[in-house]
């Protein structure tokens, strides 16, 4: 409980100082992600400033950049939440925004509360621990799994479709590259 207090305390002050709203898709969506990968980073590391996704070249073709979309979303969904000077795309809010309902909504979804669990555990979801739930708790993730996909994944595919666009595509590309170059 403690640490559930404490990763509360430190959500309300990351979108305090950052001015996001968006607390479910940042718990749910991209800290399980940064979990997941074992990165070195969370979003309470970062205070408020932009993650970069890991790419091996400073300028990236638009192949590459469809990679980093498809396998990297939800770095540019954090990104485009926290950083004020990310590109703003055609639709990107109002699908974030979507999202967002969504997350809300499914709140009490057994799916989404084993995510919160990981989120405020700071541990992984694995093969075994899913392999251990009995028939009936694996139907009941399984169902709570597919409302899930039915209501979040739809938005889901629907940033990473925005982030492909092309116009866009250039746009975020161009961000990826300054930022690279305001590090070095």
């Amino acid at each position: 409980m403690i640490n559930k207090a404490i990763i509360n305390y430190k959500m309300s002050r990351l979108l305090k100082s950052t001015g996001a709203k968006e607390r479910m898709i940042l718990s749910c969506v991209v800290e399980t992600y940064l979990i997941a990968l074992q990165a070195r980073v969370s979003i309470f590391s970062a205070n408020g400033n932009a993650i970069l996704p890991y790419v091996e070249k400073e300028v990236l073709s638009l192949d590459e950049y469809n990679e980093v979309t498809e396998y990297q979303l939800p770095i540019l969904i954090y990104n485009s939440i926290i950083d004020d000077g990310f590109p703003k795309l055609d639709d990107l809010s109002q699908t974030i925004n979507e999202l967002e309902e969504h997350l809300n909504s499914l709140k009490d979804n057994l799916w989404v509360k084993l995510m919160l669990k990981h989120y405020y555990e700071n541990t992984a979801f694995t093969k075994e621990m899913l392999i251990n739930f009995s028939d009936e708790e694996a139907t009941e993730y399984g169902a709570a799994r597919g409302h899930y996909n039915a209501y979040c994944m739809k938005c889901l595919d629907e940033l990473k479709r925005i982030f492909k666009r092309k116009r866009n595509a250039r746009k975020v590309i161009a961000w990826i590259a300054d930022e690279q170059k305001a590090i070095q």
